[in-house]
């Protein structure tokens, strides 16, 4: 449990809150506001009817003692308010009035500057402070640090001279004919969605304030991080009604990208004779015979595609190809079997991927044309239009 917490964006509440040792209401914590020099009224931090909230006494009744600020708890499991998942505080501004303040932050350490944590992370998190104040757009950006589902938001998105609600859209640079992803602002929120539009499937999303002129202005501040797709279903029959929930991935990072980074060469080559083989312990997998060939580095992607013979029923054919640093895997999948990503398992040797499919008995097993550094995760992206997935692995330095 935190012992103290700060309080950001709102003039008369922010400040210094202190746990309260000997204080519980609700089964949760209490903070009392630091007051300095006795300035500030009397302030408590505390959990009543569901809502993480400020007061100015420790009452039950909201009549006595109304709410400052508060924030909803909608899964009612947070322990203390830096647990709250998604934060959207409500600030009073009269009798029965209350509206939502974007600003208003808590944050676990003290701020750097008296105008609190948020303005100082967004200007360390820009590059480019000059084009930052000037609020141009950025030709591009760069979106790193997803790993697993819906990692394919990672990359370079570059500015297409169109504009959506008054601001930019970002289009994902992508070697691949499908499936690339746009960028853009929607109901105060920079999405990233297959399509520009008013009701997009959003992937991911950061909430931002409605006067930012590019996702990079606020993707660095404190307590707002990306929010991805966790989990999607669908009811109704005349009327359907589709359910969302998204999740933090603090890992996540939105920067202004330089001018080299996230481009990849996209010149096709050949494909190669392949033979079929088993591995040491006697499972079937597609091998190649190794051609005489240059450097990884050189940029030029050299394809090998796999007999079909030694597949899974579910797999109808597969290719692997060096693209400049990393090892790319396409793998087709047969009509009428269900795949996405979270059924996916994949395993990776130094030469080898596995492929296991929740669902099916058989697994697929692939060598790879060049070595592949098995300690970092894969990139994987899933088409349902083509079926197809695709297996991003770096070249092992």
């Amino acid at each position: 449990m935190p012992t103290e917490l700060w309080l950001v964006g709102h003039d008369s509440l922010a400040g210094r809150y202190e746990l309260i040792t000997d204080q519980v209401e609700g089964g949760r914590p209490v903070y009392r506001l630091c007051s300095k020099n006795g300035s500030q009224p009397e302030a408590f931090l505390w959990f009543r009817g569901g809502n993480w909230g400020i007061t100015n006494s420790l009452k039950a009744s909201p009549m006595a003692a109304p709410f400052l600020a508060r924030c909803a708890d909608l899964s009612g499991r947070a322990r203390h308010p830096l647990e709250l998942r998604r934060p959207r505080w409500q600030v009073r501004r009269g009798r029965g009035q209350e509206e939502p303040d974007a600003a208003l932050q808590l944050l676990a350490s003290e701020p750097l500057d008296d105008k609190g944590a948020v303005a100082a992370v967004e200007k360390s998190a820009i590059p480019d402070e000059s084009l930052a104040a000037a609020g141009t757009p950025p030709a591009a950006v760069l979106v790193t640090g997803r790993v697993g589902i819906h990692a394919e938001a990672n990359g370079r998105y570059e500015l297409t001279g169109a504009t959506w609600r008054g601001k930019p859209v970002y289009a994902q640079r992508t070697s691949e004919e499908v499936d690339a992803l746009s960028l853009f602002f929607e109901q105060g929120y920079w999405v990233i969605a297959p399509d520009v539009c008013s009701l997009p499937r959003t992937v991911a999303r950061h909430q931002s304030q409605a006067d930012s002129s590019h996702p990079a202005c606020s993707s660095g501040a404190a307590g707002r991080p990306w929010e991805f797709l966790e989990d999607e279903s669908k009811r109704g029959h005349m009327v359907n009604m589709n359910t969302r929930t998204y999740a933090p991935d603090r890992k996540v990072v939105l920067r202004i990208a330089e001018a080299s980074e996230g481009s990849h060469a996209s010149d096709a080559a050949p494909s190669a004779p392949v033979s079929s083989s088993r591995d040491e312990a006697g499972t079937p997998f597609a091998a190649f015979d190794p051609p005489n060939r240059g450097s990884p580095k050189s940029g030029c992607p050299e394809q090998r595609r796999f007999p079909s013979e030694g597949f899974p029923r579910w797999v109808a054919e597969a290719s692997a190809e060096i693209h400049g640093d990393e090892v790319r895997v396409l793998v087709t999948c047969n009509p009428g079997v269900a795949v996405n990503l979270a059924s996916l398992d994949l395993s990776v040797g130094s030469h080898s991927l596995k492929v296991c499919l929740e669902g099916q008995e058989s697994a697929l097993e692939l060598q790879l044309p060049a070595a592949v550094d098995s300690d970092l995760n894969p990139v994987a992206r899933w088409s349902e239009k083509t079926r197809t997935l695709r297996v991003r692995l770096s070249l092992l330095q």
